[in-house]
């Protein structure tokens, strides 16, 4: 009954907004394009539905119901600005209409106009306190904001208000299962079997679930049943592929995958798990012709491009033509953010480019050539010295190892004679670990990749040992594995993606006593997400470790330590001298523990190398106690380093929550 008054009351509504000239045929056609345009959206087929609206509009420019229904769609496509235009387009011809608050407000936490939002929210639920959408809403928001659990209580007020809500069950099994309240998301994945058990965004939530909890056999039965309801359904593609996966059914995976593609060629995703299932399977050329695929068909596929660089880079030979042409895209992106001074960024292109192919010459020395754009000569001449060992024939190479090493005397490595390139230095022992992408959206296995990825960017980083990346399924076990590693450090990586944004979470804690020392968290979007992210997190992480070091050398006042620009030393810097062996790292932090009799003198740095700096040395008391090979950290290292981060909302959980309605 509700259903025919509904529809009843938006024919009428048509009726009333169309000039009444007569043309009845018009109306006619108008109404039922707005009827397909509907169907079509309810299909989640959001582009035939936009063509319906628009051939509708063009009939009558004040079509209420097919305003929104645009505004809906470009909202539901992710384009916010787009449907704000709509939106608005709608409201001026239905003043105070709470649904069509409720879509702007919602529209504005896309755009990122938290405050506004909030503000319709507030509106809305004071007029109308039961208003399920306003609801739906503020827990959207909540999750952008990172109240998890505030969300999960506006979608259990919104359930008492409507006790057999299919989004508000739904929502409540996504929300408890982030929020690690496995036992809750459970009994709402039952409630919506018993409420819901022929609808495939059912099974899929519930097949997500128990895929999240390890039950796979469940798992399997109802994303098999979710397939079978929506044969064409991305999310469930995934899901079941990675659950073959997991189980070490490839072939299941590639007959799974063929499938697809005899109807939809285009799926990266599923060329991505094509070439995951072959290399399981030791099919390495197949596994590279699929993967490469997936990059071709989506070239801002991040993860894909690092799955098939990491196959060429274990299975096949150095001199590939694959792994140089591999290379040769890095090399391309290197010289680019070289162009803009991109430094960072164009030395984790180079670096990457020479993991694919280390027998380029020319990357080796544009490589160099970032280190000489950043001032660092020694670091350069270092790189040219390597290509003229192994002898290259290349005269510019040659010619510019004479002009600039004739620039080295002087240096401070150079007149205290020390190769600082080989000098053996105390680095931060850093176990590294990740968490599987437990979830079924993404790439499957994707979390290994960039464990992998992460380790790589780690590696580079002068200060850090990182050891091998690691899967975890929690905190203790990570604890367990750093604690059995002695390392200092221990970090637990958490990726999640979901359209076009990246959310990396980094947990840094000590692995002596497992306390918590860093949390960060980076959203990214646009093309190189992925790197962007990774390459900001290595930093974030090398950044928040004290610099520590030795006394190399001295002579009378001045010394020479084995900390340089690499370390983000400058001069006028001061650094404590401590007794050789007293040294502790602190158990509960990032700083050390060391007693005021232990400190010998002050060193005030006077010139930098890249590895190495010159200061004069302040003895402390009558006595002169100061040796070669004690340490260093800096005077002022109460005083830690803001890692930064980025605003804590768990953008994955919103963006899949959207796709529930």
């Amino acid at each position: 009954m509700k259903f025919f008054i509904r529809n009843l009351f938006i024919v009428s509504l048509c009726f009333f907004l169309f000039p009444m000239t007569g043309q009845s045929e018009g109306i006619s056609s108008a109404v039922r394009l707005y009827g397909e345009g509907r169907a079509l959206q309810d299909q989640d087929n959001y582009y035939s539905a936009i063509e319906r609206y628009r051939q509708a509009l063009e009939m009558n420019p004040s079509y209420v119901q097919a305003l929104r229904g645009l505004a809906e769609c470009y909202f539901f496509l992710d384009e916010p600005e787009e449907s704000l235009v709509w939106v608005r387009k709608t409201s001026a011809f239905v003043k105070d209409d709470p649904d069509i608050m409720n879509l702007e407000a919602r529209i504005l936490i896309g755009l990122g106009q938290l405050g506004e939002a909030e503000k319709l929210f507030r509106a809305i639920l004071e007029i109308q306190p039961n208003n399920l959408g306003a609801l739906f809403g503020y827990a959207e928001l909540d999750i952008v904001t990172g109240k998890v659990e505030n969300a999960a209580r506006r979608y259990e007020d919104a359930l008492r208000i409507s006790p057999e809500n299919r989004q508000a069950i739904l929502s409540l099994v996504m929300v408890y299962d982030n929020l690690g309240m496995t036992d809750k998301a459970e009994y709402f994945a039952k409630r919506a079997l018993q409420i819901h058990a022929d609808n495939f965004k059912v099974h899929y939530v519930v097949g997500r679930h128990y895929f999240r909890k390890g039950d796979l056999t469940t798992a399997e039965y109802h994303a098999k049943s979710s397939l079978q309801m929506d044969p064409e359904n991305n999310e469930t593609l995934i899901l079941l592929s990675d659950i073959y996966l997991q189980t070490g059914r490839y072939e299941e995976v590639l007959d799974l995958g063929t499938t697809v593609l005899k109807t939809d060629r285009k799926n990266h995703i599923i060329w991505y798990i094509l070439g995951l299932a072959s290399w399981k399977l030791g099919q390495y050329q197949e596994a590279r012709y699929y993967l490469n695929e997936a990059v071709h068909l989506q070239s801002d596929d991040d993860l894909a491009r690092i799955a098939m660089e990491q196959l060429l880079i274990e299975h096949f030979p150095m001199e590939d033509t694959h792994r140089q042409e591999a290379a040769e895209y890095h090399f391309i992106a290197g010289q680019r953010y070289s162009d803009k001074n991109m430094l960072p960024a164009a030395l984790r292109e180079y670096r990457r480019g020479l993991m694919l192919n280390p027998l380029s010459e020319e990357g080796r020395w544009a490589y160099g050539k970032i280190f000489k754009d950043a001032g660092n000569v020694a670091k350069y001449v270092s790189v040219l010295e390597v290509l003229i060992k192994e002898g290259t024939k290349n005269r510019a190479i040659l010619d510019e190892y004479e002009i600039y090493s004739s620039l080295l005397p002087g240096s401070v490595a150079f007149e205290w004679e020390i190769d600082q390139f080989s000098h053996p230095r105390d680095l931060y022992l850093l176990s590294v670990f990740y968490t599987r992408d437990q979830g079924g959206t993404g790439h499957p296995e994707g979390a290994a990749f960039l464990g992998r990825y992460a380790g790589d960017l780690l590696f580079a980083r002068e200060s850090l040992e990182p050891l091998r990346e690691r899967p975890v399924k929690d905190f203790a076990e990570a604890f367990r594995t750093a604690r059995q590693d002695g390392s200092d450090y221990f970090v637990i990586l958490t990726f999640r993606e979901i359209d076009r944004i990246v959310s990396l979470l980094i947990q840094c804690y000590r692995s002596e006593t497992g306390t918590l020392v860093m949390e960060t968290h980076i959203l990214r979007t646009g093309n190189g997400r992925i790197p962007a992210a990774f390459t900001e997190g290595a930093s974030r992480i090398a950044s928040m470790l004290i610099p520590r070091g030795r006394l190399i050398d001295r002579s009378f006042n001045q010394g020479l330590m084995d900390l340089g620009t690499a370390d983000g030393v400058a001069s006028g810097d001061e650094f404590y001298i401590l007794r050789r062996g007293s040294l502790q790292m602190a158990p509960d932090g990032l700083n050390f523990n060391y007693a005021e009799s232990d400190i010998l003198g002050v060193f005030t740095v006077t010139e930098t190398d890249y590895l190495v700096s010159q200061g004069t040395i302040q003895r402390k008391g009558f006595f002169d106690m100061i040796n070669q090979h004690d340490h260093l950290v800096p005077a002022l290292s109460d005083e830690l380093p803001d890692p930064g981060t980025e605003p804590p909302g768990n953008m994955d959980l919103y963006k899949m929550l959207l796709r529930l309605q």
